[in-house]
């Protein structure tokens, strides 16, 4: 399941009030694949787009998902300073950081 639509019926075929559905194991894989096939969003704009807490949809990511490593690649800054940008997964992008700000955040996400 890939589809936004799809996953908004299948959540909203669960109980009429977000406080009774209870997500069968296949949904939570299903939703989570959802998430890993649109990295250029974020996980609570896709909750939202399919009509649940953020925090629920990230419970379904599962522990896994804070230690993927994501290859990044450096590029030079498009105006003439020392300030990088990095951008991160599901479109976060980080900028006016220095080398050492940048070590300093992969240090921080370890």
């Amino acid at each position: 399941m890939d589809d936004i639509t799809a996953a908004r019926r299948a959540i909203e075929a669960l109980a009429p009030s977000k406080y009774l559905r209870r997500y069968p194991a296949e949904l939570r894989a299903q939703l989570a694949r959802l998430v890993r096939a649109h990295p250029e969003r974020s996980v609570g704009s896709l909750a939202t787009a399919i009509g649940m807490a953020p925090k629920t949809l990230e419970s379904f990511l599962g522990s896994t998902a804070a230690s993927v490593i994501v290859p990044v690649r450096v590029v030079a800054p498009a105006r003439a300073c020392n300030a990088l940008r990095v951008h991160g997964p599901r479109g976060i992008v980080v900028e006016g950081l220095n080398v050492d700000g940048v070590a300093e955040l992969i240090r921080a996400l370890l």
